[in-house]
């Protein structure tokens, strides 16, 4: 081998290792056509009868690269897949629940070109477990959660296999226990915190039902059931309704704030914003509240309207049970002249503001804005209201009741406290039995005056005779 030639060989060689170097900056093209590579890639493959190998291991091996880089693309042996990796990253909600996304991430998951699974496998979406199944399964843990497919006439079907539960939201029954069943839950932390029988309720709502060990509960609405905790059977419909309800069952509240203060209370219903019982600590039972901010203070006992209610009426009386098959121990002992001449009728304005702060109690509600936009509220009700002004006729409840009581009479027209929240009331209709009373003994007694009167007169005749 003579110089020149080996010199020409040598030259040769340079020139060629030092051309890849000015195909980089452009991009290097590989293929068997001497096509040049597209600008947009630093490396252009092409081939009709070969393909590009990546590196190739085992999921243990893969999982064992020491601070892998982003994109780090890799062939997993085990699952059968392509795998890429994207650094963590960790976000936080308004909640203060962390989020952690990233790691290795399936690229075309295991053994399956129809689904999308994580690292080990046991968790993805999968879209043909069968030929031409036409069903979107979603598995967790090896465990299917949920389908998505068609019903019988082709309506989009959402399926979940939990036992009947179904949980949507930010930590929505995050502790529901697995033998719960045929629970809806949707809300950020609705029924976050429930246990082992906690069966067939239905929470609509952020944080509504949040702490429930109840069953057969309907709570909708922002904070609906907030306190529940053995409630049952309880139906609250609106923001904060049911709010402090802690073991009170069978309640009906309907309305923002409706029942809001009902702690432990049963069979008590309600309709209308704030209506329900005052935030004393006395559990009520069988009462119920008809209007805004209308309240019932005592068990067994209806209110309808609020204290600035200036009309209540219909187009018929009142009517009230009066069947004498129903009734017992009859007797004739209603007092009439001497109960009627001792009540005192008297005209007054009721205070409104006076009657509404000795119902509702200092401190009604905890939250400092709510209790200020409470307030606010109530006196824009009394400023809208007559009530305060219009000038009534009556009675005293008190002195009526002292009347009767010194008379020996148990009189149904004074409604009675029944603890230290209620107030006096009179029952009015129920005075028309002793004015009736009152009336026939009046009646007795002219009549017995018009006989002596008529005796007198015939005497009187019969003197006048003899005169003459």
């Amino acid at each position: 081998m003579n110089l020149l030639s080996n010199r020409s060989t040598w030259w040769t060689l340079t020139i060629l290792c030092l051309l890849p170097l000015s195909n980089f900056a452009q991009g290097v093209s590989i293929n068997n056509s001497g096509k040049k590579a597209h600008p947009s890639a630093m490396i252009d493959i092409s081939s009709s009868k070969k393909g590009l190998l990546t590196p190739r291991m085992s999921t243990q091996e893969r999982l064992a690269i020491s601070q892998p880089a982003d994109g780090l693309l890799v062939y997993d042996t085990d699952t059968g897949g392509f795998w890429y990796y994207t650094s963590p990253v960790t976000t936080t909600d308004t909640a203060g629940i962390n989020t952690t996304s990233g790691g290795w991430m399936a690229l075309i998951p295991g053994n399956h070109d129809d689904a999308i699974s994580d690292a080990d496998s046991d968790t993805g979406i999968q879209t043909e477990e069968s030929a031409d199944d036409d069903i979107i399964r979603f598995d967790i843990a090896n465990q299917q959660e949920m389908t998505l497919s068609h019903n019988n006439h082709g309506i989009g079907m959402l399926e979940f296999y939990n036992n009947g539960n179904i949980l949507l939201g930010d930590d929505a029954g995050l502790t529901l226990h697995t033998s719960s069943f045929d629970n809806t839950i949707i809300g950020r932390r609705a029924g976050s915190v429930m246990d082992q029988g906690s069966d067939q309720n239905v929470f609509v709502g952020a944080f509504s039902g949040r702490v429930t060990v109840g069953n057969t509960n309907t709570f909708s609405g922002s904070r609906s059931g907030y306190s529940n905790a053995y409630g049952h059977s309880n139906a609250f419909f609106g923001g904060y309704s049911g709010y402090f309800n802690s073991t009170g069952h069978s309640n009906s509240f309907m309305g923002f704030f409706g029942g809001y203060f009902n702690k432990h209370g049963d069979y008590n219903s309600s309709l209308g914003i704030y209506a329900g019982k005052s935030s004393n600590a006395n559990a009520y039972y069988y009462s119920t509240a008809i209007g805004a901010y209308a309240r019932y203070t005592a068990s067994n006992q209806v209110r309808v309207g609020r204290s600035s209610t200036s009309s209540i009426g219909g187009y018929q009386a009142w009517t009230n049970l009066s069947d004498g098959r129903f009734k017992q121990d009859i007797r004739e002992d209603v007092p009439g002249l001497d109960f009627v001449m001792e009540l005192r009728p008297i005209t007054y304005k009721v205070d409104i503001e006076g009657l509404d702060g000795f119902i509702e109690g200092a401190g009604s509600i905890e939250d400092p804005e709510l209790a200020k936009e409470y307030d606010k509220e109530l006196a824009a009700m009394r400023e809208s209201s007559n009530a305060g002004k219009i000038v009534h006729s009556g009675f005293v409840a008190q002195e009526v009741e002292e009347t009767a009581k010194q008379l020996g009479y148990e009189f149904s027209g004074v409604d009675r406290p029944q603890n230290e929240q209620d107030h006096y009331g009179l029952r009015y209709a129920t005075f028309v039995v002793p004015l009736v009373k009152a009336v026939q003994e009046q009646q007795t007694f002219i009549q017995q005056q018009q006989e002596k009167m008529e005796k007198l007169q015939k005497e009187l005749e019969a003197l006048k005779k003899l005169i003459k």
